[in-house]
């Protein structure tokens, strides 16, 4: 008809995505929690059961950032964090599996990255970087 209707289908109070869009992979969706602030220890990777809304996992180890920005980038998912620490993680139901991270910048990054063939763009707050994947 000329209605549109939504009806929820779970919720789940316990983490949250705060300026990060998740990513959905084979039914589960990847994110970064809220940090409490920069410097605070906040921030983690998480993944959630997207059928059902459960948490599959929360990775352990805090990131100290505010926000981050996830792609899915083929067989990988690559986070940004605020703090410039860009990180390549295994899709996974299991656990948080960290294949490599390294520091793009020491200045705040707010976009999100950009993928093309072997190349990976970022900006931060003054200028624009590429980096070569080999």
């Amino acid at each position: 008809g000329d209605a549109v209707s939504a009806k929820e289908l779970w919720t789940n109070a316990d983490t949250s995505a705060a300026f990060c869009t998740l990513v959905l992979r084979q039914g589960l969706l990847f994110g970064l929690s809220a940090g409490a602030g920069r410097g605070s220890g906040g921030g983690k990777f998480y993944c959630i059961d997207a059928k059902t809304g459960l948490i599959a996992w929360t990775d352990p180890t805090a990131r100290g950032t505010e926000y981050g920005a996830i792609v899915d980038a083929g067989s990988v998912i690559i986070a940004l964090t605020s703090t410039g620490q860009l990180t390549v993680l295994e899709p996974s139901d299991k656990a948080c599996k960290e294949l490599a991270s390294i520091k793009v910048s020491e200045k705040t990054t707010y976009a999100y990255p950009v993928m093309s063939g072997n190349r990976i763009f970022m900006r931060d707050e003054e200028s624009v970087a590429m980096y070569l994947v080999e």
